[in-house]
């Protein structure tokens, strides 16, 4: 994993000499660059407002769920779980106005 100067920003690999002697520009520190993942753009012609990344962890969109959407839950592309409640429960509000 790449090291950042904290003075001149100079980037240096892992393992380069330079890390243990400083920099050109006379520093001795040094950053540690890791590398983040990136994360997935969110697809407009997705239907579901709850996503299982692992058992556990969710991704939650809290937008469509105070909209009063039914609420999908999706695990894998192309699987959804809806709930019928949901959807019921939305319908009834929207007679009663």
């Amino acid at each position: 994993m790449p090291h950042k100067c904290t003075k001149c920003g100079r980037i240096y690999k892992d393992g380069d000499e330079a890390l243990l002697r400083g920099c050109k520009c006379g520093n001795r520190r040094f950053y540690y660059l890791r590398k983040v993942p990136r994360k997935k753009e969110k697809k407009n012609d997705d239907l579901s407002n709850i996503k299982v990344i692992l058992d556990g962890v969710y991704e939650i969109d809290v937008d469509s769920l105070m909209k009063n959407k039914p609420v999908i839950v999706s695990k894998e592309e192309g699987r959804y779980l809806v709930s019928i409640a949901s959807i019921f429960k939305n319908l009834k509000n929207k007679r009663k106005d």
